[in-house]
């Protein structure tokens, strides 16, 4: 299998609007930040009418909450995406549990911004869909070009991906469960050093296998 490089981060645009100049002054000086920018889909209703399979966005607001009881509750800060037909009910249970002062909404934006934010924050938090063998979408593959820790769901048998794709699987923090994430935020936020180890892993990882190497892969196959 031979995948199609689909995220180039080597330029940064020359121009930020200042509006977004503005959030990443905002951001700049908390020592905790993380961005979940899939789309929210997660209810029953929703689910019904568009027969998608859920996300569980509603599984990072209430580990986040939960992360937040356990840590200081002003140094850290969610950024999430009115993005998807749940955006609203996202909100509704982000006030039930007071995260109101904590999170961050932000508008859909284009991905050369979404991409300087990336490289701003400190982990990503993807979807998390309980399908078997479930490979993450744009969110992950951004992440992962911007060598940042990935928080994503992983329902792989071992080894099945490595059989599947030719290559390892990403060093993504796996998750199985709701408090999965609580306790990968934890672990990031408690172990900078570990952290780093794992953003350098991260961005190998994508060149190696999606980013520069996979496109000279392509330019050795049609060059052949």
């Amino acid at each position: 299998v031979v995948g199609c490089p689909m995220v180039y981060v080597e330029n940064s645009p020359k121009h930020l609007d200042s509006n977004f100049e503005y959030l990443l002054q905002k951001i700049q000086n908390k020592k905790f930040k993380i961005l979940a920018h899939a789309r929210h889909i997660w209810s029953k209703e929703s689910l019904q009418h568009f027969g998608e399979y859920s996300k569980n966005n509603d599984w990072i607001i209430r580990s986040y909450s939960e992360f937040l009881f356990k840590t200081n509750k002003n140094d850290s800060i969610l950024i999430l995406f009115e993005y998807g037909p749940d955006v609203e009910k996202s909100k509704m249970l982000s006030s039930k549990l007071n995260l109101n002062e904590n999170i961050i909404w932000l508008p859909k934006m284009k991905r050369k911004y979404i991409l300087e934010l990336i490289k701003r924050i400190d982990v990503v938090i993807g979807e998390f869909i309980q399908i078997k063998n479930t490979l993450f979408g744009g969110v992950g593959y951004e992440a992962l070009a911007c060598g940042k820790p990935l928080i994503n769901g992983w329902l792989f048998d071992e080894g099945y991906f490595q059989k599947k794709f030719g290559y390892p699987s990403p060093p993504l923090l796996k998750v199985k469960t709701e408090n999965d994430i609580f306790i990968h935020l934890i672990s990031l936020y408690s172990n900078n050093e570990n952290r780093k180890e794992i953003c350098y892993e991260s961005k190998k990882w994508f060149d190696d296998y999606n980013g520069i190497g996979l496109a000279r892969k392509w330019i050795d196959l049609i060059l052949n």
